[in-house]
């Protein structure tokens, strides 16, 4: 069975780990994700898998950013034991889009429409390579304030002039 939430919003969880494995996809906007000491952008159009267990924050950063999550656990492929990133068909945005009917439900395996979500996660596994797209990690105080600083605008024009002004830089 799988438990499943898709949600529009601009908000932080703060760490935390699931019994179930996790997968998400960002329809629109950006999400922030951190796990084992570094830090992940998942830009639109691309899910995410994190294992059971796994200590993890994430930040939706955007007001027209779009999150759904399907939570499973059980799962025997071994795609499942390692976490990733990676870009979404439209076939897999087509069965996302169809999974809407069970907003904040759970949806069992043996219910009707639920081939739809066994073939979900049969296609994820057909991916070929997780991709990394990393932030930088700062041990600087200043570098760090710069870094966050550009994560919370990431969605925003800027400019040298704007980083200069914040910052009272050359």
């Amino acid at each position: 069975d799988v438990y499943i939430i898709h949600e529009k919003f601009e908000r932080k969880f703060n760490k935390h780990a699931h019994l179930k494995g996790q997968l998400s996809f960002v329809e629109d906007g950006v999400a922030y994700l951190s796990l084992e000491n570094q830090n992940y952008i998942v830009p639109a159009k691309h899910f995410f898998w994190i294992p059971p267990g796994i200590e993890h924050q994430l930040k939706v950063s955007h007001s027209a950013a779009q999150l759904h999550s399907f939570y499973v656990q059980d799962l025997k492929d071994s795609f499942f034991d390692n976490f990733g990133i990676y870009p979404a068909s439209n076939l897999i945005i087509e069965l996302i889009k169809f999974s809407e009917r069970w907003n904040q439900q759970y949806l069992y395996f043996d219910a009707p429409f639920a081939q739809a979500m066994r073939t979900l996660f049969a296609v994820i596994t057909l991916q070929k390579a997780s991709i990394e797209i990393k932030q930088p990690i700062a041990t600087n105080d200043f570098m760090e304030k710069i870094t966050h600083f550009i994560i919370n605008q990431y969605s925003q024009p800027l400019t040298l002039k704007d980083m200069t002004l914040q910052f009272n830089m050359s």
